[in-house]
């Protein structure tokens, strides 16, 4: 449920529950809390529980992880599988990662009681690139994009990269992605895949504003590339790379950064030194292993709907509402209701005239009252006659009623003036 118990509140939980039974020692009334001895024994008796330090999950990943969002990108894959036919090789999946030239160190080994450890970085603060990866479901990895804080881009950034790695420049303040940069990162990806309208690729990424962009749909459909997002704040559980890369490839970058820093004391790390720290994490996370279990984890390949079992949803459980009325769901249910009320008035009238029981040349005299409602009961073929004769009077034969209908205004050839007479044989 993302809301776990540290070894404090548990020691008060257990405290409060041995208070409810009557059984709480006289030690823990002190603190108001179960003593450590007691903790110990406890994780002793369950040894399925850990201490564990959590991945910090924002809430709106908590409540949006959802099984309908789930499954309605299932539905979406699946018809795109059905449609294209796609080999696993031509399934891709692109995500980008921040690369900061200052990280938190590793963990390092000292001295049993030392209060604090220090840990040289380059800076207090530091410059922030974008590393554009892309992977395939097979376990290959292509050549990534990186993206710099600068207004014109130099050969020397790219000083140490990977092999074939691109790179580009945004803005002085922003080494962001945005929509033209992403049109580059699209034509970077047809160069390597060979893509076309007739031999196109899938490509699964997150709906990040400059994924969604006009120019980068009008691309991808000219260029045989089939776009297909994730739902919004899931990608932490469904996106290959975020499953099982990105935070292996982090890990990694610490450590190496940190060996940098050692290897060149007295030097800080730059932009232009970045791309040659990348390149060993880089190689040691974008490996087919990691790749692969990525794709299957989230059940895209092997495609799998059971990737996710009901426990994985329970933190969006507490969020789920029904869906709201719109307006104009409520207005049909108004004209149901008005519809349902004019036919009950119509067989009401039809069940007060009796067109078996009258004899075919005696007239039927039926008064006619004022509706409350604007809306007056009319005869299409009835022929009306105002009259102030009594009803043992003869009459005329007059044409026989055939239906009844609802008009919202008077006919015009009709003239109606209640109380009036109906003539009806």
């Amino acid at each position: 449920m993302n809301y776990g118990l540290t070894y404090k509140q548990t020691r008060s939980l257990a405290y409060e529950y041995a208070t409810a039974l009557k059984k709480c020692p006289i030690k823990w009334t002190e603190k108001k809390e179960a003593g450590i001895e007691w903790l110990k024994g406890f994780m002793k008796r369950h040894k399925d529980l850990s201490l564990r330090k959590p991945e910090n999950t924002s809430l709106s990943r908590s409540t949006s992880f959802k099984k309908h969002n789930v499954t309605q990108f299932y539905d979406n894959y699946e018809k795109v599988l059905k449609r294209k036919k796609f080999a696993p090789e031509c399934i891709y999946n692109l995500d980008e990662t921040n690369i900061m030239t200052v990280v938190q160190g590793p963990n390092v080994i000292a001295r049993k009681g030392t209060k604090q450890i220090g840990q040289c970085v380059s800076a207090e603060r530091g410059q922030l690139i974008t590393m554009c990866g892309i992977v395939n479901a097979i376990g290959n990895a292509l050549q990534p994009v990186f993206i710099f804080p600068r207004a014109r881009f130099h050969d020397s950034m790219l000083f140490g990269a990977p092999t074939g790695s691109v790179g580009y420049a945004n803005s002085p303040t922003s080494g962001g992605m945005t929509g033209p940069l992403f049109i580059k990162v699209l034509e970077h990806l047809k160069r390597l895949t060979r893509c076309s309208k007739e031999d196109p690729i899938l490509l699964l990424m997150d709906n990040h504003e400059s994924h969604c962009t006009l120019d980068a749909t009008i691309y991808c459909r000219e260029n045989g590339i089939v776009a297909l997002t994730f739902p919004p704040h899931c990608t932490h559980r469904m996106q290959p790379l975020d499953v099982s890369v990105n935070g292996s490839f982090k890990q990694k970058l610490s450590v190496a950064q940190n060996d940098w820093l050692l290897s060149h004391p007295g030097k800080t790390i730059t932009i232009h030194d970045l791309a040659s720290i990348v390149t060993p994490a880089y190689n040691a996370s974008y490996i087919a292993r990691n790749i692969i279990a990525g794709f299957m984890k989230p059940g895209i390949h092997p495609f799998s709907r059971n990737a996710f079992c009901d426990e994985d949803f329970e933190c969006a459980e507490v969020t789920n509402r029904p869906m709201p009325t719109t307006s104009s769901d409520a207005f049909s249910d108004v004209l149901q209701t008005t519809s349902a009320a004019a036919d009950t008035d119509c067989e009401e009238v039809e069940q007060e005239i009796n067109f078996e029981d009258s004899p075919p040349a005696t007239a039927l005299y039926i008064p006619v009252s004022t509706p409350v409602s604007p809306s007056i009961i009319y005869s299409t073929s009835a022929q009306l006659v105002v009259s102030d004769v009594g009803p043992s009077l003869s009459l005329p034969e007059a044409e026989t009623i055939s239906s009844i209908t609802e008009f919202s205004t008077p006919p015009m050839t009709s003239a109606v003036s209640p109380p009036s007479t109906v003539n009806c044989a």
